[in-house]
């Protein structure tokens, strides 16, 4: 699948990574996710573990190689993060819903009392 065909968020960014970018990369940086950074970053990480590329030619990989990585990224994001983050794609059903519908796609978090 093409990197284009999907994206990563958050559970309780409510914009359109595909249609409202802008919106969508400024609710991101004000909450503190940065998916583009945190994506960019565990890219590079994974870049530097491939054997197979030249570390000093990594910055210049093609198109379906770096799609891999990016796929593979995305991937390792969510299965560390399953409660902040997940990937979406075009036209995802999730932004044509109301805010309280919205809501509860947002994954809950049991709180351990003090007490217990």
């Amino acid at each position: 699948m093409a990197t284009n065909d999907i994206a990563l968020t958050t559970y309780n960014n409510p914009y359109d990574p595909f249609t409202d970018s802008d919106n969508w990369y400024m609710f991101d940086l004000h909450n503190g996710t940065d998916c583009c950074g945190y994506l960019s970053r565990i890219v590079d990480e994974i870049k530097l573990k491939d054997t197979k590329i030249n570390k000093t030619n990594d910055a210049f990989v093609d198109d379906e190689t770096n799609d891999v990585y990016i796929e593979e990224a995305m991937n390792k994001i969510v299965k560390i993060n399953p409660l902040t983050y997940l990937i979406v794609h075009p036209n995802d059903k999730r932004y044509s819903l109301s805010s309280k519908e919205f809501s509860k796609t947002i994954p809950k978090i049991d709180t351990i009392n003090s007490d217990d």
